[in-house]
């Protein structure tokens, strides 16, 4: 590859670099655009982007009405499910209480 080739790659790719950089930029700049505006506020959202993200925001809390609803049905199977976890944990605890006990019991001495 000839010098003056050599050049022209480094030329394209910092380019590409320096392009990818102001995306990369415009991006976080747009995502955060409150802080890049002057005096600390956003410009004001069309009617239609106010409209739009009202929207948003009630499909998200009916959605998550419509999974607290749905749950309550299982909540009867939840409990059972902790009730017999809770009895399951405590019987080994008993189990060797009791073993113990009947062991020192016979004539004083552990089996």
């Amino acid at each position: 590859m000839g010098f003056c080739a050599a050049i022209n790659l480094a030329k394209l790719q910092a380019g590409v670099e320096e392009h990818n950089l102001r995306r990369d930029k415009s991006t976080y700049q747009r995502e955060h655009m409150e802080r890049f505006v002057e005096h600390g506020t956003a410009a004001k959202l069309s009617e239609n982007e106010e409209k739009l993200n009202e929207a948003n925001e009630r499909r998200q809390l009916d959605a998550r009405w419509e999974l607290h609803e749905s749950l309550r049905a299982l909540q009867p199977l939840i409990e059972l499910q902790h009730w017999r976890r809770q009895q399951r944990d405590r019987r080994p605890h008993e189990t060797l209480c009791r073993i113990s006990e009947r062991d020192l019991n016979c004539c004083g001495q552990v089996n």
